[in-house]
């Protein structure tokens, strides 16, 4: 997939979004910014 610079459609941007949130974000890794929590973890722990 080539780099995009700009989308036509608001729509298509929220899609690609959408796909890498879903698709590469990863909620399980631990980060050091949350102290060794995983986002999953970390969101349970702060509501």
């Amino acid at each position: 997939k080539e780099l995009k610079r700009g989308y036509e459609k608001r729509k298509m941007a929220h899609a690609d979004v959408f796909h890498y949130i879903e698709m590469f974000y990863n909620r399980i890794r631990c980060h050091s910014h949350l102290d060794g929590m995983s986002p999953e973890a970390f969101e349970s722990t702060s509501k």
